[in-house]
C-alpha cells in the first residue's frame, strides 16, 4: 500500500534542445517514455498510489501520454514554481490524504533510470551509485551532510531514488525546511537528506543518469529495441548492424548506397552506410525520434502536425520522388491499381482462400478507383515508424526503405496516411495493448489537418481506398486481434468510398 512521487518538474536544462519541445519525463528509453519504465518499477516495489509532479509548461504533455496509455489512475499534481525537489514533494505529498500518509512513500527523480527491482523494506533508504562523470550530484560530505556539489567520476553519489518508511515525518520536514529556506529560489535534496541522521544505504549497478544528452544518448544505445523482421543489432561503437536473408536486405543495402552517391543534401536524407556484408550491412544510428514515438507521446497541435508532414513530403520530393522517365511519368491505372488491390487480394489468397473470395468483389470495384498516378523514385515503406525527426530542426531521415526503385507516388502517399491511421502495434511498441483494452491514441484533429494537407497531392477518396488496401494486404503479418481488426477497418475504408 506504499505510496510513490515521481519528480517530473525540472527544467531538464541539461537536455538541452530536447527539453525544449519535451517533458524529460517523456524522453524514450527502449522506444518508450520513460516515465513508464518508472511507473511500473513503483508499483512492482508496491506502490498503490502515485503521483507525477510536473510543471505548467509540461502538464499537457504528461497528463495527455498517461491518458493514451490507460494510466488514468496515476495521479498528476503541478509544482506552479520552480522551487526545487524539495517543494515538489511537498506538492505531492499535500495532495495525498491523511490516510494515505501512514503508509510509506518511495520518490524517485525522473531523470534516473533503474533496472534492479527497488528495495522494499520498514526502514529509510537513500540509493547511491558511483558517478560516471565530472558533474552536479548531492552528496554527503565528511560531516555527515548531504551537500550538492560537483564530485570526481568514482564518488558515491545520491542518484534521485528514496524510500521514506514515515510519509508524515517527511511532510513535517520538508514543509519545515522551506519555511526556512523561504527566500531560496530553489531547494535541493541535500538539506532535506541531512535531516535524516540513521538511514540505510542502497547501492544501485544499473542506475544511469538519463538527465544530460550525453547520458540520454548513452542509455537508448545500451537499450536499443529493434523493429524488423531482420536481424538488428547495435555495436558498442554505435553502429547498427542489420543482417538478413533473401534479396530484399541486399536491395535495401544497395538503394541506400544508391542514396548516399547523390548529391549532398539528398545523400543526407538516409543513415550514412560504412561497409557492406555479403548479407547485409552496418549504417550509423541515429539518436533521433521516430514520428511514430512523437505521435504517441508529443501531443502537438492539429496544424504543428500539418506542418510537420508539410516538411517531410517537401524534403521527399526535393530529394528522392523524383519522376521516372522510363515510365513516361504515369503509370496506367491497371498497373497503379495493381499496388494496391492486387497486393490485398495476392496476401489475403496466400493467407485464406475463402477471406479472400469474400472480398474479392470488393477489391474489383477498389481497383477501378485508381486512375493514373506520377512514378516517383520511392523509399517503398514510408511511414511513421521509418521517419526519423527533429522538431527543433525539421529535418528528417528515413530508415528501412524496401529497395524499390520506381512505383506510383500515391503509394508513398498512402503509406504514409495508413501509418497515422491504423494505430496498430506496428508503430505502438506493445504499448497500447487491444487484448487487455488499453486503448489507442485518439488524434482526430491532427488526423484531419494532416488529410486535409495530403488532400493536395492527390484526391482523399483514392488515399483511403489505397489504405483500406493496405489495411487488408498487411492484416495476414499479424496476430489475430490486430489482423480481424485491420480487416474490418480495410473494408470499412473502401466501403466508404465504393459502397
Amino acid at each position: 500500500m506504499s505510496n510513490g512521487i515521481i519528480l517530473a518538474g525540472g527544467r531538464g536544462s541539461r537536455l538541452g534542445p530536447l527539453s525544449t519541445q519535451i517533458s524529460k519525463a517523456l524522453v524514450s528509453i527502449g522506444q518508450r517514455p520513460h516515465i513508464f519504465h518508472q511507473i511500473e518499477l513503483l508499483r512492482a516495489a508496491g506502490c498503490k498510489h502515485i503521483i507525477v509532479t510536473v510543471s505548467p509548461s509540461t502538464q499537457v504533455q504528461v497528463i495527455s501520454a498517461l491518458d493514451r496509455a490507460g494510466l488514468y489512475d496515476i495521479g498528476v499534481v503541478i509544482q506552479h514554481t520552480p522551487a526545487g525537489p524539495v517543494d515538489a514533494i511537498l506538492t505531492a505529498l499535500n495532495a495525498l490524504t491523511l490516510s494515505r500518509r501512514e503508509h510509506d512513500t518511495y520518490v524517485l527523480m525522473s531523470d534516473t533510470f533503474i533496472e534492479e527491482p527497488l528495495e522494499r523494506s520498514s526502514v529509510t533508504w537513500f540509493g547511491v551509485a558511483p558517478a560516471l562523470s565530472r558533474r552536479s550530484f548531492c552528496v554527503r560530505d565528511l560531516r555527515g551532510d548531504y551537500i550538492d556539489c560537483v564530485v570526481q567520476a568514482g564518488t558515491s553519489v545520491t542518484i534521485g531514488a528514496y524510500h521514506f518508511a514515515d510519509t508524515t515525518a517527511l511532510f513535517n520536514k520538508a514543509a519545515a525546511l522551506m519555511a526556512s529556506k523561504r527566500n531560496t529560489a530553489e531547494v535541493g535534496m541535500g538539506p532535506l537528506l541531512s535531516l535524516y541522521l540513521d538511514v540505510k544505504t542502497i547501492e544501485f549497478p544499473t542506475w544511469l543518469d538519463i538527465g544530460d544528452a550525453m547520458a540520454l544518448s548513452s542509455a537508448r544505445r545500451t537499450r536499443f529495441i529493434a523493429r524488423s523482421e531482420h536481424k538488428l543489432s547495435l555495436s558498442r561503437s554505435g553502429l547498427l548492424i542489420k543482417r538478413g536473408k533473401g534479396k530484399q536486405i541486399l536491395e535495401q543495402r544497395n538503394w541506400m548506397l544508391d542514396q548516399a552517391a547523390l548529391p549532398d543534401d539528398a545523400a543526407n536524407l538516409v543513415p550514412r552506410i560504412f561497409s557492406t556484408l555479403p548479407d547485409g550491412y552496418t549504417m550509423e544510428y541515429i539518436d533521433l525520434p521516430t514520428l511514430a514515438e512523437l505521435w504517441l507521446y508529443w501531443p502537438g497541435m492539429p496544424e504543428t502536425w500539418a506542418a510537420i508532414l508539410q516538411s517531410v513530403t517537401d524534403r521527399l520530393e526535393r530529394d528522392l520522388w523524383w519522376r521516372a522517365k522510363t515510365y513516361n511519368e504515369v503509370a496506367s491505372p491497371v498497373q497503379v491499381a495493381s499496388w494496391f488491390a492486387g497486393k490485398a487480394l495476392e496476401r489475403l489468397t496466400q493467407f485464406d482462400h475463402a477471406v479472400a473470395a469474400r472480398h474479392f468483389d470488393l477489391l474489383e470495384r477498389a481497383s477501378e478507383v485508381f486512375t493514373s498516378s506520377s512514378m516517383v523514385r520511392a523509399h517503398g515503406d514510408l511511414n511513421f515508424n521509418n521517419i526519423l525527426y527533429s522538431i527543433n530542426t525539421g529535418t528528417c531521415k528515413l530508415i528501412d526503405p524496401r529497395g524499390t526503385s520506381f512505383m506510383p507516388l500515391n503509394y508513398e502517399l498512402a503509406k504514409l496516411r495508413y501509418s497515422y491511421h491504423a494505430g496498430f502495434s506496428a508503430i505502438t511498441h506493445g504499448l497500447f495493448d487491444p487484448e487487455t483494452g488499453t486503448p489507442l491514441p485518439d488524434r482526430g484533429h491532427e488526423i484531419a489537418a494532416m488529410d486535409d494537407f495530403l488532400n493536395g497531392y492527390v484526391s482523399l477518396e483514392q488515399l483511403q481506398v489505397a489504405e483500406g488496401c493496405l489495411l487488408l494486404a498487411g492484416a495476414p503479418l499479424h496476430s489475430k486481434f490486430e489482423r480481424d481488426a485491420m480487416i474490418a477497418r480495410g473494408v470499412q475504408f473502401i466501403t466508404e468510398v465504393v459502397g
